[in-house]
Parts: C-alpha cells; sequence; structure tokens
C-alpha cells in the first residue's frame, strides 16, 4: 500500500463556528451619533427676537390706528357725523342782539337838508326880523313885525308876536303871541341853509322855509307872507 508523498498537504476539516457566531451582532450605541444635528445654541434668542419683532409690529399698528382715528375724529369726511358743538353764551346772545334794531340808526329822510347847510340852534335872518329855533324834531319861527293879521283870520294880531311851528307829526301850528328870539341866534344868510336834529331851514330874500326832514312837512314866512306845505 503506497503512502502519500511526504511533502503533500492534507486539507483541513473546516472549523467549527465559534458560540454564539450564528447571531448578529447589536450595533454600538452610537451608531447614528455622527449624522445627528448637533444642538442649536442659538435657538431661544432666534425665539427671544422673533417675539420682541413680533410686539413691535403690533405696537406700530395699534400706534397708526389710533393716528388714523384721531384723524378721522378732527377732520371728518364730507357727509360723515360731526360732535356737535355748544355754543358759548356769546354766540347764544348773538342772534337775539342783532334781531333788535338799533336805536341810533337813522331814520330815512323824505327831504333832507341841502348840502353844505349848517349846524345851528337858533337863527336870525338878515334883515333881524324872523327868528328861528331849531332842535331834534320841531322848528319854530317868530316875527316881532308882520302883516299877517289876515292871513291867520284874526288869530295873530299885528301888535303881538307871530309864531309858528311844525314837530314830527302833523300839520305846522300856529302859536301866535311867542317869541322865539333869542340873543344867541346867528345869522343866516341869504342863499344858506341850517339844520340840527331832523329839521332844517332855508335863508332867502323872499322868507324862511322851515321843514321836518322826516316827513317833509313844514312852512314858509314873510312880513307880509305865510304859507304851509
Amino acid at each position: 500500500m503506497s503512502q502519500p508523498p511526504s511533502g503533500a498537504h492534507h486539507p483541513r476539516p473546516p472549523a467549527a463556528p465559534a458560540p454564539g457566531a450564528g447571531r448578529a451582532a447589536p450595533p454600538p450605541d452610537d451608531l447614528f451619533a455622527g449624522s445627528a444635528a448637533p444642538p442649536d445654541e442659538d435657538s431661544p434668542n432666534r425665539t427671544r427676537n422673533l417675539l420682541a419683532c413680533g410686539g413691535c409690529l403690533l405696537l406700530a399698528l395699534l400706534l397708526a390706528a389710533g393716528l388714523f382715528l384721531g384723524y378721522q375724529w378732527i377732520t371728518p369726511d364730507e357727509g360723515s357725523y360731526k360732535h356737535p358743538e355748544t355754543p358759548t353764551a356769546e354766540q347764544s346772545e348773538a342772534p337775539a342782539e342783532a334781531e333788535q334794531p338799533s336805536e341810533e340808526e337813522p331814520a330815512e329822510e323824505v327831504s333832507p337838508a341841502p348840502e353844505g347847510a349848517q349846524e345851528l340852534s337858533a337863527l336870525v335872518s338878515p334883515s333881524g326880523n324872523i327868528h328861528c329855533t331849531l332842535s331834534g324834531d320841531d322848528v319854530s319861527c317868530s316875527l316881532e313885525e308882520h302883516f299877517l293879521e289876515n292871513n291867520t283870520g284874526g288869530e295873530c294880531t299885528e301888535d303881538a308876536p307871530f309864531a309858528v311851528r311844525v314837530g314830527a307829526e302833523g300839520e305846522p301850528q300856529l302859536d301866535c303871541g311867542q317869541s322865539v328870539a333869542s340873543g344867541d341866534a346867528a345869522e343866516l344868510a341869504y342863499g344858506e341853509s341850517a339844520k340840527n336834529g331832523n329839521v332844517a331851514c332855508t335863508s332867502e330874500s323872499s322868507g324862511m322855509t322851515c321843514w321836518n326832514t322826516r316827513t317833509g312837512t313844514g312852512f314858509t314866512v314873510a312880513k307880509d307872507t305865510y304859507e304851509t306845505f
């Protein structure tokens, strides 16, 4: 029986598996440690910043809304509701005062005094025979010498002064026997006029004419003439 050559290698039988080799080994605890994201250290700061910005934005919106509403209140649009204003005492009394007519307002003159009339309260004609007084609504004239007895139906005799007056109402009235002569009377030249209050007179060589400027009623007198209008 031949023996294998001395240098030949004999195959080794396969080694038996070690105990527990058939089970997979558990993964190490830090297998996914390298893939996990590192913790963000700025997250709390970012959150605080976002909250702060949100608060600022909300405050800005509230401020803008307040300004808009305030502007609408101060200057309301046309047709919108307007807050009623309480009138002051002076504004409340103004209409009542406006309705009251002014006592100083002059009444319309029917026959005003001629332009350039002098302001006189007592005057005398250049002849010195006709004296007149002017005051308010009344004007009176008297003559020391006259021939008007027949013109007055004997009411004014030739031995007493002739006098006539006109006021704010009615026709001229005779007032014979009364003289209005005054030492303070100013001479009113022929062709000149005088006024005082609501009466006026014009001196002419033919006589003296006086009247109430509001009513236009008056008279003309001379030594031998007496007329009313």
